[in-house]
């Protein structure tokens, strides 16, 4: 089974890595700014979406939660306005 609400997911990636330009993130393989003490360093980027796949499956554990709210609600972001970029974000979705 795969990523819930993915669509949601790639506007992460987006906001986390600067539309895949940050380099410190991106250096690491971090696609979600992942950090226990300090940002984790993954082997690809595979590595990461499978990290953020085990998290997901580990806290998202009602499939009826607005994922925006579940994202609140776990504080997955320091930043207050974290979804608001989210719900922003534009992308072509036909590049999937």
């Amino acid at each position: 089974k795969g990523i819930k609400h993915g669509d949601i997911v790639i506007k992460q990636v987006i906001v986390e890595t600067g539309w895949l330009k940050a380099p410190f993130l991106m250096s690491r393989n971090n696609l979600f700014g992942f950090r226990s003490t300090k940002y984790i360093r993954f082997k690809s980027w595979k590595s990461s979406v499978d990290y953020y796949k085990k998290w997901q499956d580990k806290y998202y554990t009602n499939d009826k939660e607005d994922y925006y709210k579940f994202l609140i609600r776990i504080k997955y972001a320091s930043a207050k306005n974290y979804t608001s970029y989210l719900k922003r974000i534009n992308y072509n979705r036909s590049c999937r």
